[in-house]
């Protein structure tokens, strides 16, 4: 059985909840061993403080700081923002350097430090991936997402959250060939110790940059990377045998897929599940009747496959994102775009061609100033 621990708590309790959730969990011992090189891998999208649910909190962060420390570990932090983002201004701005000089640890911005191409076991969709040194040159990884929802795959969790470990431009390489084959193909390689879901302030709607905060007091941690994923999307409110990265995820040996084989400590489900507004879209909706319902079954004993028509059909009824006449100019969305597919001149807002658009969502994630809108149908 895998074990997830569900417990309340905030900023000011951070340090006793992070303990009990580790002593729940059988012992920050079972994880952690003397002298472990330990990468906390935070949530870091942008300079958003983490009232706003778009970063991890830094209470948090400081928690699972000492109790490492106490272990007898060495935590390093690491993150890489996106390109048009400073990751090191990121951490000063958050207040991240305060507490690494506090406690006398490294911060690293993975943008900036080496990096090796990885070749990937029975790709789903990429051969080979570029990730960070330090993630092989620790010995344990600490993943620190927030809850939140996500304009591609509706929920991001844990799974997401390894995204950070890809340094530079090449995170645009995952959004190129598909966001939920590329998540189990990067899960395949990176695997965390232990993965702690902060969800004292979630977020939800137009997540992951631009929703709104929505605070749950809670604290989601377990050794199984899939498990909490699978508890945090109950938890949210989704089903999360209806995302498509949750399916992949299947058989591939990153957790436990089973939910009658996930056991719940701490805090009921039924008293802290909490109905979110999650970026779903008609689209969504019958994209999931035709590849989970009855369709496909009744198709396939006639011979047919279906499963090429519905992404097609899925891809046609996505909306095309919309730029907002407040915008600002700063030419992140532009600088984000994997297909070069926005310009800007002398236009008051970026000017979109549809041909190249690929529907991935980026320019919205990286807007600070929440002016750009993907129309839900």
């Amino acid at each position: 059985m895998a074990k997830v621990i569900v417990l309340k708590g905030d900023e000011r309790s951070a340090a006793k909840s992070i303990n009990e959730l580790f002593r729940l969990a059988g012992g920050i011992g079972s994880f952690i061993k003397k002298g472990d090189k330990v990468l906390l891998k935070p949530n870091f999208l942008n300079p958003k403080p983490s009232s706003t649910g778009c970063t991890t909190s830094p209470a948090v962060i400081e928690a699972v700081v000492k109790a490492v420390l106490k272990q007898g570990g060495i935590p390093i932090i690491g993150e890489s923002s996106p390109v048009s983002f400073d990751t090191e201004l990121t951490f000063k701005r958050l207040g991240i350097d305060k507490i690494a000089r506090k406690h006398r640890i490294s911060i690293i911005d993975l943008n900036k430090y080496t990096s090796r191409v990885v070749k990937v076991k029975d790709p789903l969709s990429l051969k080979k991936i570029r990730v960070s040194d330090l993630v092989f040159e620790v010995d344990k990884i600490i993943n620190l997402p927030v809850m939140k929802t996500h304009s591609l795959t509706t929920i991001s969790l844990g799974m997401k959250n390894l995204m950070g470990c890809v340094p530079g431009a090449d995170k645009l390489v995952l959004h190129r060939v598909g966001m939920h084959e590329a998540l189990v193909d990067l899960n395949s390689i990176i695997k965390p110790t232990f993965t702690i879901i902060d969800a004292i302030v979630a977020m939800e709607g137009s997540g992951p940059a631009n929703g709104k905060p929505k605070r749950m007091g809670l604290l989601i941690g377990s050794g199984d990377l899939l498990a909490s994923e699978i508890i945090g999307a109950r938890i949210m409110g989704a089903n999360p045998y209806q995302l498509k990265y949750i399916q992949l995820s299947k058989g591939k040996e990153l957790g436990e897929y089973d939910i009658d084989k996930i056991e719940v400590f701490g805090e009921k489900l039924s008293d802290v599940k909490r109905k979110f507004s999650l970026p779903s879209s008609k689209a969504s909706s019958i994209f999931s009747s035709l590849v989970l319902g009855t369709v496909p079954l009744a198709m396939s004993r006639m011979g047919i496959d279906i499963s090429r028509i519905a992404q097609k059909l899925y891809d046609f009824m996505r909306p095309y994102p919309e730029f907002l006449d407040r915008c600002r100019k700063c030419r992140r969305c532009i600088i984000n775009c994997p297909e070069k597919a926005l310009t800007l001149n002398s236009h008051p807002k970026p000017l979109l061609d549809k041909k190249k658009c690929i529907k991935c969502y980026v320019c919205d994630e990286v807007c600070i100033y929440n002016c750009v809108r993907v129309r839900r149908k």
